[in-house]
C-alpha cells in the first residue's frame, strides 16, 4: 500500500503536490524546502490496470488537503522503459493529476495540458513497481464532480530502443 507521507502546508494548489509550476504550467522538479507531499488518508489507492478508463466523482468522502480541497488516489503495476499516458477530464472543475514512483517520489504533475483545463502526464517508467496517481482539481476550495482517469501503456520503451538500434 502507498504509505502518505505527513501534512503539507502551502498555498498553491501545485504546490500541494511539492513543485513549483512555471508560467507553461510545466514543472521546475524542484520541491519546496520544508515540505512533504500529501496529507494522511486512510482510503487506500483503488488498483488500475493498463489500457482502462474509469468514471469516478471528487466528493466529501474522499481524502482532503489541509485546504480542504478533495483528493483521490489510484494505483497500477508498472515496469521498467514501460511508457504511461495518464489522461484525467473533467467537465466540471480544472484538474491536477500527479503521478509517484514506487518509492513515493514524485514522477510529474501536471494541471492543464496538452489542451484545455484537463491534465496528461505522459511518462517513461524508471523502475519496476507500484505507482500511485493523484487526481484532484486545481481550484483551492473543496471541489466536487465526476471525472474520467485514463491509464494507456505502451511496451517497454527501453527494449524497443535497444532492438532496433542493433538491427
Amino acid at each position: 500500500n502507498f504509505a502518505v507521507p505527513t501534512q503539507l502546508t502551502t498555498l498553491d494548489n501545485t504546490a500541494r503536490l511539492g513543485y513549483q509550476p512555471d508560467n507553461n504550467h510545466s514543472l521546475n522538479r524542484e520541491p519546496f524546502l520544508g515540505c512533504t507531499i500529501i496529507p494522511p488518508c486512510t482510503k487506500p489507492a483503488v488498483p488500475l490496470t493498463c489500457n482502462t478508463i474509469t468514471q469516478a466523482a471528487l466528493g466529501t468522502d474522499d481524502c482532503t488537503f489541509p485546504d480542504g480541497s478533495y483528493y483521490e488516489s489510484y494505483s497500477f503495476q508498472g515496469t521498467v522503459g514501460q511508457v504511461v499516458t495518464i489522461d484525467l477530464k473533467a467537465a466540471g472543475f480544472d484538474t491536477l493529476l500527479a503521478l509517484f514512483d514506487p518509492s513515493e517520489e514524485i514522477l510529474d504533475v501536471n494541471d492543464d495540458g496538452p489542451s484545455g483545463t484537463d491534465s496528461q502526464i505522459v511518462a517513461e517508467l524508471p523502475v519496476t513497481g507500484t505507482y500511485v496517481i493523484l487526481a484532484t482539481s486545481f481550484e483551492s476550495a473543496p471541489t466536487t464532480g465526476a471525472y474520467s482517469l485514463a491509464l494507456a501503456a505502451l511496451p517497454r520503451l527501453r527494449a524497443a530502443r535497444t532492438r532496433s538500434a542493433s538491427v
